[in-house]
């Protein structure tokens, strides 16, 4: 019994992806190798276009470089060079309406308030579910 419930929702998480999958391009910041590998294959996977940078700094050399084309930031919290807050202030001194889905192993209370209060942010917490990613992704787009 138990294994059919884990294929049911993996079923249903393969399903979500296929039904919400978008042609547009997200920013994925992480500085962890296979999470951003393992991440980029099913964010492509479902069509979407990833851009991709391994730590904040390079995250937002990447967003001033793609200005014009990514609609979502998806970025860890806590990198070397820039951290999280440090990626939001410069991407959000360059594009004001930026939406940016943040991520990390830790609960919510890595990032101040203010951040996720602006109406244009969220958070997810690792390890990531496809089902919710994909769920929070679909309605930061939708915004």
């Amino acid at each position: 019994m138990q294994f059919r419930k884990r294929v049911v929702e993996r079923s249903e998480a393969q399903d979500m992806m296929t039904e919400i999958s978008k042609d547009c391009t997200l920013l994925l910041i992480e500085d962890n190798d296979v999470v951003r590998n393992m991440l980029r294959d099913m964010l492509e996977s479902s069509g979407y276009t990833v851009i991709e940078a391994v730590d904040g700094e390079d995250g937002i050399h990447a967003f001033k470089n793609n200005l014009h084309c990514i609609e979502l930031i998806i970025s860890d919290v806590l990198m070397p060079k820039k951290n999280g807050k440090q990626v939001y202030d410069a991407v959000r001194s360059i594009k004001e309406d930026v939406k940016i889905l943040f991520m990390s192993g830790y609960s919510v209370d890595v990032l101040d308030n203010s951040i996720l209060e602006d109406g244009r942010s969220d958070f997810i917490r690792k390890p990531l579910r496809p089902v919710e990613l994909f769920t929070k992704i679909d309605g930061m787009l939708a915004m």
